[in-house]
């Protein structure tokens, strides 16, 4: 099956609003004007940031082809993500291309998508390391996060590009 951008829509709207869980240290909503690894964030919340954040945004679409099958490619993202659009839900990817389909689910005016990321615990391992004891988020006997000065953050987050695929 050869798959092709539509034309004009190479990629999605840029900006997208993204809420974290503040019980985990990020921010309730955070406006993403590129997608972009959490771990490259200015705000430490959202730099050391590990559990589920979800992804929105409401986009308009041109007169789709009819009679053939439409995809919705997210790109790049770390480390799975459950897909929402117009209310339905499309399941979870995990792997590689991160797709789903949505034939018959796009509409030409309003559409509104829903992207639920969840990356790995380290990078709150990590962070909380270099916070005073009581003000951890994380209780572990890991001892692999030590030194917070030498651990590499995990890549996290939608990397994108968020692209909608038409079969040819």
């Amino acid at each position: 099956t050869e798959i092709y951008p539509l034309s004009l829509h190479d990629a999605l709207p840029i900006s997208w609003a993204v809420r974290f869980d503040p019980a985990w240290g990020g921010p309730a909503e955070e406006i993403f004007d590129d997608l972009t690894d959490w771990t490259e964030h200015a705000e430490e919340g959202i730099r050391h940031y590990s559990g589920a954040a979800t992804y929105a945004i409401n986009f308009g679409l041109p007169a789709l082809p009819a009679g053939r099958r439409i995809y919705l490619d997210l790109g790049e993202l770390r480390n799975l993500a459950e897909v929402e659009l117009n209310e339905t839900p499309l399941g979870v990817v995990w792997t590689t291309p991160f797709r789903v389909e949505v034939t018959g689910l796009l509409r030409e005016r309003e559409n509104r998508l829903r992207v639920k990321v969840v990356n790995l615990w380290p990078n709150r391992l990590i962070g909380d390391q270099q916070l005073p004891p009581e003000a951890r988020r994380t209780k572990t006997n890991i001892t692999k996060f030590e030194k917070p000065e030498n651990q590499r953050l995990l890549p996290s987050g939608l990397f994108g590009p968020v692209r909608v695929l038409v079969e040819r």
